[in-house]
């Protein structure tokens, strides 16, 4: 009961302090420690992020000349001026500028797959809508923004489960400037954070053994902002053939809470773990079998450099090593990481991890042509994360 009321305690405290900061975009500006002047190396190969001149790998517009899109930023950098995407989605300059309504979404790294086990749950999204005056006004002046590509989690062998989905992150901090320091947990500069998806639980088919599951990943939440208040999304939960949960999705209650593993039993050195709390990304590592042991992903697809974040981290896959056994699925990372899924064998259910949260920050500006509803993700690779803007000129 001690135990249980520390964890109240410390959860309303957490509270507490995210709901002072996570004020409208509108009031509060983007300045902080880790902003980057640009002078560092492409994509973060280096110190810090720079940006490219052309951004968007490609662009399109509708017929009437109304809509203008940077249909994926590239992955060979990790900070983008806003200024440059106009510029590019709209050379002569006659449509869009610096007042013109845009939305920025973000698509979460898809849960990792398990040789004969189950699926990975797909990437969460996030979405905001702006301008890049707004951006400037409340980040310094600058219209330089930072984003980083959650990736999906690792394929796993026959017995061990993948990794938890990396979130995708959309920032005013460049997160590579302190790579062993955790996001501030604030927003801003936080802008959107699309949960990662939870792995498929592993399965056992060798010999006599016939252990499976069906038990997919969740997915990574959906966070749409209005200009009324911020978006939050919590990661779907993982659960067994009767519909029991058991690894709970990241931003279940709100204010990026990690979810529950819903552990059963004291075996804490083979148990999932839970998802932790906050705004970050890394997916959990999938739960070791016999003869082999879990993977997971915790990097990013547009940076060299190895982010250390503890914050919103997917929690870990059960495990066990009885001749049977299959480990369980790691949670997804994002606004708040997901809880990871129990083991199993030929009596008990092996379960999936659960899908991380998402956020969105308040939108400063609304449009009756933004997405209501999750898109697809529209980069080459839809298994990892992705960052789209969008501009409407009327």
């Amino acid at each position: 009961m001690h135990l249980r009321l520390n964890k109240l305690s410390l959860l309303v405290t957490f509270r507490s302090v995210i709901t002072v900061v996570l004020i409208s975009f509108l009031s509060i500006g983007g300045c902080n420690d880790n902003n980057s002047s640009n002078n560092g190396g492409l994509g973060g190969t280096e110190t810090s992020c720079s940006t490219l001149s052309n951004p968007c790998l490609t662009t399109s517009q509708n017929e009437n000349g109304t809509e203008f899109v940077c249909t994926s930023l590239s992955n060979d950098a990790c900070a983008v001026d806003l200024e440059d995407v106009a510029n590019q989605v709209d050379p002569d300059g006659t449509s869009v500028d610096n007042n013109t309504i845009m939305w920025i979404e973000a698509w979460g790294g898809r849960g990792g797959f398990t040789d004969n086990g189950a699926n990975g749950g797909p990437g969460g999204y996030s979405l905001t809508t702006t301008t890049i005056q707004s951006i400037k006004n409340n980040n310094s002046g600058s219209s330089t923004i930072y984003y980083f590509l959650g990736t999906a989690g690792l394929r796993a062998a026959e017995r061990c489960a993948g990794g938890g989905g990396v979130a995708t992150i959309v920032t005013t901090e460049d997160l590579v400037l302190n790579p062993d320091s955790n996001p501030t947990q604030s927003a801003p500069p936080i802008l959107l954070i699309a949960g990662g998806g939870g792995s498929g639980a592993a399965g056992n088919h060798i010999g006599l053994c016939l252990t499976g599951t069906t038990f997919n990943g969740g997915h990574g939440g959906t966070a749409i902002a209005l200009v009324d208040g911020d978006g939050e999304g919590a990661g779907a939960a993982s659960a067994n053939h009767t519909g029991e949960s058991f690894g709970g999705g990241g931003n279940e209650n709100g204010m990026g809470e990690g979810g529950s593993c819903n552990c059963k039993g004291t075996n804490t050195e083979n148990n999932p773990t839970n998802g932790t709390d906050g705004f970050g990304g890394r997916g959990g590592v999938g739960g070791s079998g016999p003869d082999c042991g879990g993977v997971g992903a915790d990097g990013f697809s547009n940076i060299s450099v190895h982010l250390s974040m503890t914050t919103g981290k997917g929690g870990n896959g059960g495990s066990a090593k009885g001749s049977c056994a299959a480990g369980g699925g790691a949670g997804g990372g994002g606004y708040g990481g997901a809880g990871g899924g129990i083991h199993g064998n030929e009596t008990e259910d092996v379960i999936g991890g659960a899908g991380g949260g998402s956020f969105a920050i308040q939108s400063t500006h609304s449009s009756g042509k933004a997405p209501t509803s999750i898109q697809s993700n529209p980069c080459e690779d839809t298994n990892n994360g992705c960052v789209r803007i969008t501009f409407v000129s009327d």
